[in-house]
């Protein structure tokens, strides 16, 4: 990647609560490092959702490329395993 720019990703946490839009991106490589900060706000939303008393909440998170279409959709449902949904290649 000499010489070209990272891609950068939004971040948009939505969930019981308002929406966290994310103004300034991060510039990630991997499709790990992306499923991993994802799964970081789903982390820190729930904590959220506890203290609001908030129980049973589905959290999803939005990543989109900076020039606006979907790069991960992160789903976090009650009682399951967050579900990671990439766009087709």
């Amino acid at each position: 990647m000499l010489g070209s720019a990272m891609p950068k990703y939004f971040f948009n946490v939505h969930d019981n609560g308002p929406p966290h839009w994310d103004d300034t991106g991060l510039e990630l490589t991997w499709r790990d490092d992306i499923a991993a900060h994802a799964l970081r706000l789903i982390v820190a939303a729930k904590t959220r959702q506890k203290s609001r008393g908030d129980i049973g909440v589905t959290t999803t998170v939005i990543v989109h490329f900076e020039e606006g279409s979907v790069a991960l959709t992160a789903i976090a449902r009650p009682g399951r395993n967050v579900l990671f949904v990439w766009p087709p290649d």
